[in-house]
């Protein structure tokens, strides 16, 4: 009898085991996808902002070529009146990015592939990839419990999610900075040394887009 009733409490155990790592991936399922719902939805149009609708015009110019701006009044009188806020008069007589073109270079290739979508887009969804790999990441090296609560504390961020409704580069900077330090993480765990080598490009890609950005 008293195996018999061991038997039946494992059994039990293991099935409430089981709802509960169900109910943790059902509930990880809804606020990543909640979050996305949000993010998508609500994004705000490259040319409404100031940064933004920079990273917009550059990642537009790159694609077609154009490195370097100019108008009439500046060309005429060659006074930096004439230039946005953002640009920087050369001694040619035109004007070029104020701030570094890391990050509009890259939404320029998504640019050439997707159009305006994805410079409305970009933001959002590299947002939502941070959510996805913050999760994975944090499951993967700490357990699934962890993983829920990490997925929970970036999902409530404000500055995350008010960042990349925009065309700006937080996300995707937290994005490969966050993946180059689990291969950092892996690379002690597993001494190997591809595991360095794919830590130190993420890091680089992820510098390239800051310190340019």
């Amino acid at each position: 009898n008293s195996r018999y009733i061991l038997e039946i409490m494992l059994l039990k155990s293991k099935k409430l085991s089981k709802n509960i790592e169900n109910s943790v991936l059902l509930l990880k399922i809804i606020i990543i996808s909640l979050a996305a719902i949000y993010l998508i939805g609500n994004f705000n149009p490259f040319y409404e902002g100031t940064d933004s609708f920079l990273y917009g015009n550059i990642a537009i110019n790159f694609s077609n070529g154009v490195f370097s701006i100019s108008n009439e009044l500046l060309e005429e009188t060659g006074k930096s009146q004439f230039v946005g806020t953002n640009w920087l008069k050369t001694v040619h007589g035109d004007a070029v990015p104020r701030a570094g073109v890391g990050f509009a270079a890259i939404a320029s290739i998504f640019y050439s592939i997707f159009g305006y979508y994805a410079l409305f887009y970009l933001g959002p969804i590299t947002a939502v990839l941070l959510l996805v790999v913050s999760e994975r990441i944090s499951t993967k090296l700490f357990g699934k419990y962890c993983g829920l609560l990490t997925l929970m504390f970036v999902a409530t961020n404000h500055l995350i999610f008010r960042n990349s409704l925009n065309l700006q580069t937080e996300s995707m900077f937290a994005l490969l900075f966050l993946v180059g330090t689990y291969f950092f993480i892996t690379f002690f765990k597993t001494k190997k040394n591809n595991r360095l080598l794919l830590a130190s490009c993420f890091f680089v890609f992820a510098s390239f887009i800051k310190i340019n950005g």
